[in-house]
């Protein structure tokens, strides 16, 4: 019998393979939604993607909190107008006395969760610093239903 942790390894590593394999974008079945935010006058990207069937998808709501450390100044920037995953989807941009300022950047945290009727689809949140468009940063992946957190930082140099 395959114990329950060797089960979850499996699942994360399957997971972990088709981000590499499939990178997202809406063509390819995958549906992304990716507010930007603003923080001391610096704008990132923040892209959360499933590939979640189609179903799910219509039926998805997405909450964003985007924390920043409290001597900062931040908000939010841009949604898509198109609401999301279909049911829309929250975002705040909040200050936080927990976060600081490490070298060369300012502490993000960034908590999402993708409310849907199936649990354990597969979610990956992008932190995209810089213009629209630039590279990912930093990423983690996670499932529907929970909390995925980032803690990542926007370089300053």
């Amino acid at each position: 019998m395959i114990s329950a942790g060797v089960r979850r390894f499996v699942v994360a590593l399957v997971v972990l393979s088709l981000v590499l394999v499939a990178r997202p974008t809406s063509a390819d079945g995958w549906c992304r939604i990716d507010p930007i935010v603003r923080v001391d006058g610096q704008e990132a990207s923040i892209y959360i993607v499933t590939q979640a069937d189609s179903t799910a998808r219509a039926h998805s709501y997405a909450n964003v909190l985007v924390e920043y450390p409290w001597q900062s100044q931040g908000e939010l920037v841009w949604v898509d107008p198109n609401h999301g995953f279909g049911y829309g989807f929250g975002v705040q941009v909040v200050p936080s006395d927990s976060l600081s300022y490490p070298a060369g950047g300012i502490g993000i945290r960034i908590s999402v969760m993708v409310a849907t009727g199936q649990n354990d689809q597969p979610v990956m949140v992008e932190w995209a610093p810089g213009p629209e468009g630039s590279a990912t940063y930093a990423s983690v992946i996670g499932t529907t239903n929970s909390w995925i957190v980032l803690d990542t930082v926007l370089p300053t140099s």
